[in-house]
């Protein structure tokens, strides 16, 4: 069983920057990582997009943004959902670092709950540590917080990409139910970097959440970095800094750094290693105890 402790980052999306911008994180302070590989749904399902799209659905198609463009990649592949990524620079990392841990975090991006369904029926699924989605409708955002036949960890959103959502409608008792799964909802501010109008969805997003889901009790909320480059990570001071921007005190943005992504990691080592472990102590070390309980003296 590993031991979680310090900082974590779950968001460092794959491409040709991963590698510095996981460097960086660890400069940075941050004990626990995950390379990100996002998916579209329906091109991991191997459906055939060819067919005329009205007006509506071409602005969803359309592939700008990191999250987007990468996905669109990624989602091009025959295998349909990749294995993770497993560069010799992980193992490198993690040799250099002792104490760093690096996980492996599947992200699809849906419309239809459907589409996500026979997505998670991959083999390749399971392969993956972590497990997010990013709706691109207010349908899939309800399906994914009521539905009991799928299990994620995170809900995420594409501040700058094409599936990004006009307006966020979830109430309180939604807010409440997701609580009561442990889902979490994920905000990252590498997009915030990108444009003003990123930063109005970020803000925008992080201010529903806090007032019509979290109401003042967030406990189910982290903060990531959604790095493509080394550049864009930034030091837990200076992300508690910019959580003023999104209405979270100091200690609520400290715990959705640290405390609420440890939950987040627990859940996904109880589900691919049991939720028991045993512990291997030498034998010597148990003599050495039972000598000194018999040395001691009782009045």
């Amino acid at each position: 069983m590993y031991k979680i402790s310090g900082y974590a980052d779950l968001n460092i999306p794959i491409g040709p920057g991963c590698q510095a911008a996981c460097e960086a994180a660890i400069k940075c302070g941050y004990r626990t990582l995950a390379i990100n590989t996002p998916i579209i749904a329906k091109n991991a399902n191997g459906q055939n997009n060819s067919k005329k799209v009205g007006k509506k659905r071409k602005w969803e198609d359309r592939s700008s943004g990191i999250i987007a463009s990468t996905a669109a990649q990624l989602g091009k592949s025959k295998e349909g959902i990749p294995p993770p990524a497993s560069p010799d620079w992980i193992r490198k990392l993690t040799t250099e670092n002792p104490g760093i841990r690096i996980l492996q975090r599947l992200t699809l991006i849906f419309s239809d709950v459907n589409e996500l369904q026979i997505s998670f029926s991959h083999q390749n699924v399971k392969l993956y540590d972590i497990f997010a989605v990013i709706p691109t409708n207010h349908d899939a955002l309800q399906a994914c917080i009521t539905s009991t036949a799928i299990v994620i960890d995170l809900i995420s959103f594409d501040f700058e990409g094409p599936h990004w959502i006009q307006k966020l409608r979830i109430n309180r008792n939604k807010g409440d139910l997701a609580a009561g799964k442990d889902l979490f909802f994920e905000l990252t501010y590498a997009s915030a970097l990108h444009g003003d109008d990123s930063l109005q969805n970020l803000i925008y997003i992080a201010n529903c959440l806090d007032e019509n889901v979290c109401v003042k009790r967030i406990k189910n909320l982290i903060l990531t970095s959604g790095a493509s480059s080394s550049l864009e990570v930034k030091l837990p001071k200076d992300v508690v800094s910019l959580a003023y921007l999104l209405s979270l005190d100091e200690a609520t943005a400290r715990h959705c750094i640290r405390e609420y992504t440890h939950r987040i990691i627990q859940k996904a080592d109880s589900r691919k290693h049991g939720k028991t472990w045993a512990a291997f102590i030498p034998a010597s070390s148990l003599s050495e105890k039972k000598d000194e309980v018999e040395s001691v003296d009782f009045v």
